[in-house]
């Protein structure tokens, strides 16, 4: 049995919901009320944190040391999650970070193949390559280029890679092996005999699309990109471009000439007129070009050079001779003629073209015809009553 000294230094706490032994301090003099006195207590589980009062009965797991508590009365969850910039969601959900990885830019594009058909006719073996005019163009920087030979196909070891050769756009990727010593050249675009298809597609994109062959070579320079030069692009209007022009305007204008041909009216009203390169009585070149009116397509366009005729302002007239003649060699006969008010077309027409009903075009007569304006106003008025 234990000493009275002894058991008077240990009491057990029965109404004490837990399982801990509590031992008090020595006895101190008495001190003014508090709302509840200090009690150090240590838990009888190995390395747990104290219970308090009243707390549920789970294992706490805490920090290696004793603590002291003060109970006021108040019991408050502490949330111990980490904190973060970002706000997490009410629901737990786990946060996306494809959205925030992703270039938000409008030219951003993603393309998935979901379907089990696109796959297929991507990966198929036997698929028909696309025309080099239909193929996309991508711009790659040199040393993504060149991280694509780090390793050889054949022994999966490291090796040397450089640029060989730039022809233009087109450039070559010499990749040599260090152990197997495996040697290939990888080139960056298809050939056209011997031109490389990007050097073509690019003086073309410059020549049918209006643009001055100067300024979009000037840009290319300056945003580092290998390109050809001017001489280049000439080389390449004159031996390749000028020629599918005149080919596919040939192509073109058949069809158009035998969709009139097969017209059950037999009719053809056309409208002409004539440009000049520069405005004045110093052209060198005027163009005129003939309008079949009722499908809107172009029957025929006619170049004079100003040394061909007398003068500058004969060249309209001339254009216009030139294109009658190339209607009626295809055995189609005019039966209205729309052009402005050049004296000598309408003496032409007149005297060479009985046949024909001549007229004027109201963009050019109003101008100088207030009457005729009033005219026609009062017609479309009295119409639309």
């Amino acid at each position: 049995m234990l000493g009275e000294h002894e058991a008077s230094m240990i009491k057990c706490t029965p109404t004490s919901s837990t399982v801990d032994t509590q031992v008090d301090t020595p006895p101190q003099p008495p001190q003014a009320q508090s709302p509840q006195p200090t009690v150090m207590s240590v838990s009888k589980s190995c390395q747990t944190r104290p219970k308090r009062g009243g707390r549920s009965k789970g294992v706490q797991v805490g920090p290696k040391y004793h603590t002291v508590t003060r109970d006021v009365g108040v019991q408050c969850s502490m949330d111990m999650s980490p904190r973060t910039s970002t706000p997490e969601n009410s629901d737990h959900e786990d946060f996306d970070m494809s959205s925030a990885d992703s270039d938000s830019d409008d030219d951003f594009q993603v393309e998935s193949m979901d379907t089990t058909e696109e796959e297929e006719s991507f990966f198929a073996e036997d698929m028909a390559p696309q025309p080099v005019n239909k193929q996309r163009i991508f711009m790659v920087y040199e040393t993504a280029l060149l991280s694509l030979f780090d390793t050889c196909s054949m022994c999966h070891s490291e090796c040397r890679k450089f640029v060989r050769t730039i022809v233009g756009t087109c450039v070559t990727v010499r990749q040599m092996c260090l152990s197997c010593d495996n040697t290939r050249d990888w080139v960056s675009q298809p050939f056209l005999k011997d031109t490389p298809a990007g050097n073509i597609n690019l003086s073309a994109s410059v020549l049918f699309g209006g643009a001055s062959p100067a300024k979009v070579l000037r840009v290319l320079k300056h945003m580092n990109v290998s390109s050809i030069s001017y001489k280049t692009f000439m080389t390449h209007q004159a031996h390749y471009l000028h020629s599918a022009i005149k080919n596919r305007w040939t192509t073109e204008n058949d069809l158009i000439i035998n969709s009139i041909k097969r017209r059950p009216s037999k009719q053809l009203i056309v409208g002409g007129d004539g440009r000049s390169d520069s405005p004045g009585h110093s052209a060198k070149y005027g163009s005129y070009s003939l309008l079949d009116l009722e499908r809107n397509k172009i029957v025929d366009i006619q170049l004079v050079q100003s040394n061909e005729v007398k003068n500058s302002g004969a060249m309209e007239k001339e254009g216009l001779i030139r294109a009658v003649d190339y209607i009626r060699s295809k055995g189609l006969n005019i039966t209205r003629l729309v052009t402005d008010r050049h004296v000598q077309i309408r003496k032409w027409a007149r005297e060479e073209l009985p046949g024909t009903k001549h007229e004027l075009d109201t963009w050019h007569l109003f101008p100088h015809c207030p009457q005729a304006t009033e005219l026609m106003l009062r017609l479309v008025f009295s119409k639309s009553m």
